[in-house]
């Protein structure tokens, strides 16, 4: 057998599994971690606080699940911007899907580009030039 075929039989292998048959592979670094979050949200988004967003809710939850295709992220409860510079224990992260995780990641965008806009605002004003100045 040569690798087409080889490639076009595991794609049909692939291709007849349900989507429960396919695990649900954690990430390389921190499987662990990641396992725990997981688990403990019991494989569902943990997100509450997108209640503008357009995804469907269940007891004020979001109803993304941990699939193969999209897998849920492991993210720091505080920042989930995921600049860290330690790794955090499985009780400081959230499980939250790829559309929660954006929003999320934008509100921490917004609020550091409004934090240094009022930094500039209140900055002290070093050199001054006049309008006449050549």
């Amino acid at each position: 057998m040569n690798r087409t075929e080889q490639i076009r039989r595991a794609q049909a292998d692939i291709a007849s599994m349900t989507a429960p048959d396919l695990p649900v592979l954690p990430p390389i670094v921190g499987a662990d971690i990641w396992e725990q979050v997981i688990i403990r949200a019991d494989g569902q988004c943990e997100c509450e606080e997108c209640a503008a967003r357009k995804h469907r809710k269940a007891d004020g939850r979001c109803w993304a699940t941990s699939t193969p295709g999209r897998p849920l992220h492991a993210v720091p409860r505080d920042d989930p911007s995921g600049i860290s510079p330690m790794m955090p224990g499985a009780d400081q992260l959230l499980a939250l899907c790829d559309d929660c995780h954006a929003a999320a990641q934008a509100r921490v965008r917004r609020a550091r580009q409004d934090a240094a806009k009022q930094a500039m605002r209140d900055a002290p004003v070093l050199f001054e030039m006049a309008a006449d100045d050549p």
